[in-house]
């Protein structure tokens, strides 16, 4: 009687395995205030025959950061305004939570619609799933207050010098010391000769040509990849052989994985829309000179 009564429990479970369904769940509330971190929950239940690789994903509007809290043994990354964690290997659990942090700007009101996605592996056939998205209504914080005037606006205030935006740029101080150098030196004499200067002569122009067509095939040097994920945990690139050659960089604590090297940014863009076309969703090319990534 007993084994009889074992036997069925145990067929019982393995049908309600079977059967599972992929479903995830959050605890987003429904409203919330800008500039105060939401910890949220999600909640994921694995389907029956889901593989051990999986991707979550969710856009946030620009000014928005998300963190990782516990993500469960996965790979998290935000950029671009998307939080995405990797699992090389989902936990064993059939339901388990992984928790992120969204913090909206201060000044953030009215709703906000998130919609995360999935992509995993079923039978070894890349899939994906869209759960619910989730509604917020922010309300400003008090960070958002009016900008306070000026105490005195009538008094005349020094401009304060332009910020440099490169390393390249010289910097206003430089520029005005610059310009009370000239001011001050006595214009020098007139030429009594025909000749005009050197700077004017067409071998100096040629050479000026000459330097700035040398300029340009420096920077036709640039190696041309397509990124398609940054992980903070070392890959093996074999787990990433489906995409093609695989070359992967450790930049800023993350390890970009890149696929293919391209002459050409045509190339890449080919090879781009290859991948999208095989689900690779966020996928985006990068360019390096000398081994150092460039600005597209």
């Amino acid at each position: 009687m007993i084994k009889n009564l074992l036997a069925a429990f145990l067929f019982l479970m393995s049908s309600a395995l079977l059967s599972q369904e992929l479903s995830i769940t959050n605890n987003l509330p429904a409203s919330a205030t800008g500039g105060i971190g939401l910890q949220t929950d999600f909640t994921l239940t694995k389907g029956a025959n889901m593989g051990s690789f999986a991707k979550f994903q969710v856009d946030v509007p620009a000014g928005f950061t998300v963190e990782s809290v516990e993500i469960k043994g996965g790979n998290f990354t935000f950029e671009n305004n998307r939080a995405k964690i990797v699992w090389v290997s989902l936990p064993s659990e059939n339901s388990f939570t992984f928790t992120l942090r969204i913090t909206a700007p201060a000044n953030t009101s009215g709703s906000i619609t998130l919609t995360p996605q999935f992509f995993y592996l079923e039978n070894n056939v890349k899939k994906d799933y869209t759960p619910t998205p989730a509604t917020v209504s922010y309300s400003a914080g008090s960070a958002a207050a009016a900008v306070t005037p000026p105490s005195n606006p009538s008094s005349t205030s020094v401009p304060s010098a332009p910020a440099v935006t490169s390393d390249d740029s010289p910097s206003a101080t430089s520029e005005s010391a610059k310009t009370v150098e000239v001011a001050s030196t006595p214009p020098p004499a007139q030429p009594t000769s025909a000749t005009p200067p050197a700077s004017a002569t067409p071998s100096a122009a040629k050479e000026a040509s000459n330097s700035n067509a040398a300029a340009s095939s420096n920077k036709s040097n640039a190696v041309y990849h397509v990124q398609v994920y940054a992980l903070s945990i070392k890959p093996n690139k074999a787990k990433f052989a489906e995409y093609g050659t695989i070359k992967i960089v450790e930049e800023n604590g993350l390890y970009k994985v890149l696929v293919g090297q391209f002459k050409t940014l045509e190339e890449a863009k080919k090879y781009k829309a290859g991948l999208l076309s095989k689900g690779v969703s966020d996928c985006f090319i990068v360019s390096y000179e000398n081994g150092v990534r460039t600005k597209l």
